[in-house]
């Protein structure tokens, strides 16, 4: 095996531009291929935040009764289209405000809790009730005005906005799709042709080696070999690089969404996320090596 290698090597010093060409193809084959697994992750994970956080948000109005209060959440806990509750005091209203300003504490500081309002914040199973409950809790005589969070643009459109990034999540997996599958080709072709030109420019070498005994596996060896190492270089690179745009991405992104796990923060998690994106790139890898080496051996053979 060592000798298939050291003659695989061989074969890429002899052409080194040619070399060059097959590393770029496959580098950017897997760089993209990583970045789109590592996005589509994310979309898949943006679009959850948005699903999960409560998206109404209904304000009380001052001065109503504790027992009115208890009825509304009540009804709201028992409706099969509410999926999670709870009740914010003017309190817990004001910790919220805290926690958002708290780059400035000043502002915090000129405020009491009672100038703010208490609120029911709940989320739903299903987005096309939404606006069904928005009319019927505006309807409440408690009700001082319905919100929403993750700033979707207004209750008039916030089925449509899920739908949309719901949308381009999917977008974003049938355009990864698509990219990888033309730059694997890509590579697949462009790794047939050279080592193909490599094969036809060795041809009598290799009729003299068949000549001489040598079995079919001791031709075919060194160009899958060969294959391999192209893939194998071109793969560490595209996946560290890759990586290194990830990790100076994702906190950004996890920041905005309020610590929300867009990507996986934890060591572990996160080192599984990636081992599982590595083992994806060498699964494409293998076959394209397998392909690419195959294809030129036996088309060169039939040649003969």
């Amino acid at each position: 095996m060592s000798r298939y290698f050291k003659v695989a090597l061989l074969n890429i010093r002899r052409s080194p531009f040619q070399a060059l060409l097959a590393f770029t193809v496959l580098f950017l084959t897997y760089f993209l291929t990583t970045l789109i697994i590592y996005l589509s992750y994310g979309s898949s994970r943006i679009v959850e935040y948005f699903e999960t956080r409560p998206q109404v948000i209904a304000f009380l109005k001052k001065d109503i009764k504790e027992i009115e209060v208890t009825a509304l959440f009540d009804r709201l806990s028992e409706d099969t289209r509410v999926r999670d509750i709870r009740f914010v005091s003017r309190e817990e209203a004001k910790k919220i405000y805290e926690g958002r300003t708290r780059d400035n504490p000043s502002l915090s500081q000129l405020v009491s809790p009672s100038i703010f309002p208490e609120s029911v914040e709940f989320s739903l199973y299903d987005l096309k009730s939404a606006q069904e409950m928005v009319t019927e809790i505006r309807s409440e005589k408690i009700i001082d005005n319905v919100g929403f969070t993750a700033s979707l643009g207004g209750d008039e459109n916030i089925e449509g906005a899920i739908d949309r990034l719901n949308k381009a999540s999917l977008y974003v997996k049938l355009g990864g799709v698509a990219i990888i599958s033309i730059f694997g080709l890509v590579s697949l072709v462009t790794l047939i042709s050279l080592i193909g030109l490599k094969l036809v420019t060795r041809k009598e070498e290799l009729d003299l080696m068949v000549l001489m005994g040598a079995k079919r596996s001791s031709v075919k060896a060194p160009v899958l070999f060969e294959a391999m190492i192209y893939n194998l270089v071109s793969l560490v690179f595209g996946f560290l690089s890759a990586t290194v745009l990830f990790l100076y991405g994702a906190p950004v992104l996890v920041n905005y969404f309020g610590g929300y796990e867009v990507f996986p923060i934890k060591p572990v998690e996160l080192l599984s996320f990636m081992g599982l994106t590595l083992l994806a790139d060498m699964v494409i890898g293998l076959v394209i090596s397998f392909l690419a080496g195959n294809f030129a051996v036996n088309r060169l053979a039939r040649k003969r």
